[in-house]
């Protein structure tokens, strides 16, 4: 059987990945642990997921498909010609602007868990990992290790700095190492004359003056050098917190400390210290930078910061897609695509993205649909009214101006240009002009809770709502409900076809088409991935989409049903789906947004194996033990792959239902749980 399985799962990986170029799922980072700036002043941010560039006004992301194929980063360094030296945990990139160049173990690398680079007045590169140290000049390496150099405390090395006096400064997991050039000392709590100043012997960072001393952070407090005499600084003496990840150095010499609880300035005489008591999103400071504006930058677990010396501007992604969970997506005239997620407005060109929120001027950051009218004008309901965006101006439209409730769930524009806006419990408003009517159950409409509005080619209006459909033609109102043909009355989102007909999305009865006499019905039955619809679509071949709540993607030719899940998928809850020109189906889900290539023969796609329906995996994310729950009768087979397919751990799930990751690098996987009839795959995240 174990055989049969190894090779069942071997054929479905190359199934997956044949393929696998059709999906592409963008999903905002936020966890910083390197910020660099360049010449130009663009900020270069390193995330667990790739790098972004923020050049003031947009943001560019580099991941697998534009060269840089590595994940997590874990420093950035930028060197005299403006390249970039980025480390990660598979080795060491070099960006020259055009092209991306790697260098691992196989180059001369002592490790490819790189932590570090520091860059020294003759231009070589130190590079500080898991196995030591290694030195690059252009053309050959040096490697340093405890092998090599007998005092330095230990190969896992955080950081490295140089003094004014030609010391090179090693901050490793067991105390600090110093090299003049010739020989090595190293100073640890018991060792080393430092006045027992080195309290901690984990040390996280470091970096130094324009006087020659050097600031080290540690597991508890700043040690510092200045080449004689050593001093502790801890939260006696004005420092936020102990646990010190970041240090860092201003043109004014100014240090700058970034802790577990907040970030620390100290000028030489005054400790200032800024937390999320007062002006900080996050008190987890991960990196620290300064741009040649001034300007001090600050990576978190959360978000990145930048403080101007007066005023704090926070950014809650740092690669321009505001939040992960997609709300709605709408392409304009231009191609450019409008995410709606519950944190903001991101807007995608297809190669650098922007967003706004209610800093920017939007009514508020929970954007429920998005569509556009003649003119080009961007109306996006929110959780706060309804916001219009003529590419320069935001107007706002509130209850203040004539809207029958602030909760904007849909909106829609019909021929004559008037806004049709569905609102949670409130009715429908209608802005003509500058005039404002609204419907509710008193006039006719069946329920005042509306989540959806689309208008046919008659100019009819249809309004899903929690107890049924409405019809409006303009003077009277129809209603439909499942006395007529629906399986639930709950309706999600409408979708109007090609052929003029009605696609009713609904909450527990699957999708209902209504062609105007007839009513068909499709469920899980039937081959609908899931039951509750919150997203309908159409291609240009007439494929229908259908996104649901917890089971993905369902494609549907006509006569069959194809589904699609993560890790294709950004996650299994599907909230929106739009179509391009080019028959690209853009996807919102609650991980991220997902670009989908459509095969030119929607029957030619395989379907998938059948998930295991009972398998679960916890804790999700994970630190060390993942225990895995099944209710499979037959072996199951497990396999840990990265995101780009290498096999990191395999084992057959034993009577524990348990699987060691404590020694797996921190990083997202896929976890790929494999029976003789099924298969299912998690996506993973390794702390």
């Amino acid at each position: 059987m174990r055989n049969k399985i190894i090779a069942f799962l071997f054929l479905l990986i190359n199934a997956t990945f044949s393929y696998a170029q059709q999906w592409k799922t963008y999903t905002a980072s936020n966890y910083c642990k390197a910020i660099a700036t360049d010449a130009q002043g663009n900020k270069w941010i390193g995330t667990d997921n790739g790098i972004a560039v923020f050049n003031g006004s947009t943001w560019q992301m580099y991941s697998s498909s534009e060269g840089f194929d590595a994940g997590v980063v874990n420093a950035i360094a930028i060197d005299g010609s403006d390249n970039k030296w980025i480390a990660t945990e598979a080795g060491v990139f070099k960006f020259d602007g055009k092209h991306w160049t790697s260098y691992t173990t196989a180059d001369g690398l002592i490790s490819n868990h790189v932590n570090a680079i520091a860059i020294d007045a003759q231009g070589n590169k130190w590079f500080g990992t898991d196995g030591g140290v290694s030195v690059y000049n252009g053309n050959t390496w040096i490697t340093y290790t405890t092998s090599d150099a007998p005092v330095l405390t230990s190969n896992i090395v955080h950081a490295i700095a140089f003094d004014n006096r030609g010391n090179t400064w090693f901050a490793t997991d067991a105390g600090i190492t110093q090299f003049d050039g010739t020989d090595w000392t190293a100073y640890t709590i018991t060792s080393g004359n430092n006045n027992a100043s080195i309290k901690n012997n984990n040390i996280y960072s470091a970096a130094a003056d324009a006087q020659g001393t050097v600031w080290f952070g540690t597991g508890h407090g700043v040690t510092t050098c200045n080449g004689t005499v050593w001093s502790f600084i801890g939260v006696a003496q004005g420092l936020a917190g102990n646990h010190v990840n970041a240090i860092a150095v201003d043109v004014n010499d100014t240090k700058w400390f970034g802790t577990y609880d907040g970030i620390s300035r100290f000028d030489g005489t005054t400790w200032t210290n800024y937390t999320s008591a007062d002006v900080l999103r996050r008190d987890t400071i991960l990196a620290i930078a300064f741009d040649k504006y001034g300007n001090s930058w600050f990576g978190t677990d959360v978000c990145i910061s930048e403080f101007s010396g007066a005023n704090w501007k926070h950014f809650e992604s740092v690669n321009g897609l505001a939040r992960s969970h997609i709300s709605d997506v709408a392409i304009d005239a231009d191609g450019k695509k409008w995410v709606g997620t519950v944190a903001g407005l991101s807007v995608f060109d297809g190669s650098r993205w922007l967003y706004y929120t209610t800093d920017d001027g939007m009514a508020g950051n929970y954007v429920y649909d998005i569509t556009f009218d003649a003119a080009g004008n961007k109306w996006i309901g929110t959780d706060q009214g309804v916001s219009m965006f003529d590419g320069t101006t935001w107007t706002n439209y509130t209850t203040a101006d004539g809207l029958v409730y602030d909760m904007v769930h849909t909106v829609a524009i019909d021929a004559q240009d008037n806004k049709w806006f569905g609102t949670w419990g409130g009715g429908v408003s209608v802005l003509s002009g500058t005039t404002w009517t609204s419907y509710t159950k008193a006039d006719g409409l069946i329920n005042d809770t509306v989540y959806a509005v689309e208008i046919d080619a008659q100019g009819n209006k249809w309004f899903g709502t929690h107890r049924g459909v409405s019809k409006f033609d303009g003077t009277a109102w129809t209603t439909y409900t499942v006395a007529d043909g629906l399986l639930k009355n709950t309706v999600f989102d409408i979708f109007i076809d090609a052929q003029n007909n009605k696609w009713f999305g609904t909450w527990g009865g699957g999708v209902t088409k209504f062609d105007g006499a007839a009513w068909t019905t499709y469920t899980t039955t039937d081959g609908l991935a899931g039951d509750s619809i919150f997203a309908i679509a159409e291609d240009s071949k007439g494929n229908m989409y259908f996104g649901s709540w917890a089971h993905g993607m369902s494609v549907f030719n006509g006569t069959g049903f194809v589904t699609y899940k993560s890790p294709d998928l950004g996650g299994d809850y599907v909230y929106s789906i739009a179509a391009s020109a080019q028959d690209t189906m853009w996807i919102g889900t609650i991980g991220g947004l997902t670009k989908y290539t459509a095969d030119a023969d929607i029957t030619a796609i395989q379907n998938k194996q059948p998930e295991l329906a009972t398998a679960t995996a916890y804790p999700n994310p994970v630190t060390g033990i993942l225990h895995i729950d099944t209710k499979e009768q037959g072996p199951v087979y497990i396999q840990l792959l990265t995101l780009q397919g290498t096999l990191v751990k395999e084992q057959d799930l034993d009577s524990t239902g348990t699987i060691d990751l404590t020694t797996c690098a921190e990083g997202m996987y896929l976890l790929q749980l494999t029976s003789a009839t099924s298969v299912s795959t998690v996506k993973l995240l390794k702390k």
